[in-house]
């Protein structure tokens, strides 16, 4: 499970402990539901996995059994066993009607799950665009962190949402902010090949020179990979004027560039692979001159040099081709 999207599937996932007016609260059966409610069905009632009849009809847009159970006194915040409130499965499921009701009736729009996400978050990674705006119209907190250091712009960008990361945007999202392991939303969209995303984010003063915890900056992560997506990316950093020398003087020279630094040589995988072809054609031409040699019946004893200097090379080779040097 990603850690913010909703994942409640209260139908797909088995729990024990179901009520008559879960089931009833699930079908949308509004009738039934009051009637059970008449008859002092336990409102707050929660299965195994901490499910309530109020999370159930959330979840599947029943609004007017919402407003029922409101109506009688549901508990609007309780959690289920990951924390998840009411508010959040219906932004996760783009149930705008039900994220009003659960808002006009004082829901808390900031309240976390035990991974530290919110509603946004959730509704923002589910793409849900008129819910994203709905609660930024209430005053959801825009740049609100889960326990790993994801924001609501992060978790759109990622996912691709470019609906979602212009909303975002448009109300003040911070385009810089960074996760636990020091990525932005401009990383994570560039990585999944978000080529209109990525667009976005750079309009909007996305900075490529902003590096994560291993020290790599958005275009420094994608340029050796061999993966299409992002290289989908690499294209659009490419087109808009950052290449990797531009994006250096862009702010690319950040209080880690220090003759310590520049001049450091770094593992190359490209380079790497140069080696290895080139160090493989060379044995199977050394292996056809041999060949050659002891069919023509010679007699090869080798040369002292030339096994020195091959015993040089190779390490000399391989260094100068795997590790690229630092100019920054």
């Amino acid at each position: 499970m990603s850690e913010g999207r909703a994942e409640f599937l209260f139908r797909e996932r088995p729990q024990k402990g179901v009520t008559p007016l879960m089931s009833a609260s699930s079908s949308g059966d509004l009738n039934n539901v009051q009637a059970l409610l008449a008859n002092g069905a336990q409102i707050n009632a929660k299965t195994n996995k901490g499910a309530t009849a109020l999370m159930v009809a959330a979840e599947l847009g029943n609004l007017e059994v919402v407003r029922a159970l409101l109506a009688s006194g549901a508990s609007i915040d309780d959690g289920d066993a990951d924390g998840a409130t009411a508010l959040m499965v219906a932004a996760g499921r783009g149930n705008l009607e039900v994220v009003r009701a659960l808002l006009v009736s004082g829901a808390e729009i900031n309240a976390k799950t035990s991974k530290g996400t919110t509603a946004l978050v959730w509704a923002s990674e589910s793409g849900k665009c008129d819910v994203v705006v709905e609660l930024l119209n209430n005053k959801a907190e825009i740049d609100a962190k889960s326990r790993h250091g994801q924001t609501a712009l992060i978790a759109a960008a990622r996912c691709g949402h470019l609906a979602v990361v212009h909303a975002l945007l448009a109300k003040g999202a911070a385009v810089n902010a960074q996760d636990s392991g020091g990525e932005t939303a401009l990383m994570k969209s560039s990585w999944e090949g978000h080529v209109d995303v990525v667009k976005a984010l750079i309009a909007n003063g996305a900075d490529p020179s902003v590096k994560d915890n291993e020290g790599d900056t958005a275009l420094m992560k994608i340029k050796d990979t061999f993966l299409s997506k992002p290289k989908l990316s690499e294209a659009v950093l490419t087109n808009a004027g950052l290449r990797f020398a531009e994006a250096k003087s862009m702010g690319e020279k950040t209080s880690d560039s220090s003759p310590a630094t520049r001049g450091r040589r770094e593992f190359n995988p490209r380079g790497f692979l140069t080696w290895v072809a080139i160090m493989i054609f060379g044995v199977l031409v050394a292996r056809e001159a041999l060949l050659k040699q002891e069919f023509s019946g010679g007699n090869y004893r080798g040369d002292p040099i030339a096994l020195v200097v091959l015993i040089i090379a190779v390490p000399i080779s391989f260094f100068w081709f795997s590790f690229k040097k630092r100019d920054y």
